[in-house]
């Protein structure tokens, strides 16, 4: 099994009540079903997200995750 390469988080990830929120939706959303409970793909059929390339784009983002 090949292994996820994690490019640096942006320099301004977000506070930490904006993260908390974060986990909370991403828990209660069941994201976890699918990418894992630490969001690295592990146990999940889908990709680690920690390696996506979304990451980089707020606009990419927003479209994945809020859209669908």
């Amino acid at each position: 099994m090949e292994q996820a390469v994690v490019p640096k988080p942006p320099k301004k990830f977000g506070n930490s009540k904006a993260l908390a929120l974060g986990k909370e939706l991403y828990n209660a959303g069941s994201c976890w079903i699918c990418h894992g409970e630490q969001a690295t793909g592990f146990s999940g059929s889908a990709p680690d997200l920690r390696a996506s390339p979304m990451i980089q784009s707020k606009e990419a983002w927003y479209q994945v995750v809020v859209k669908g």
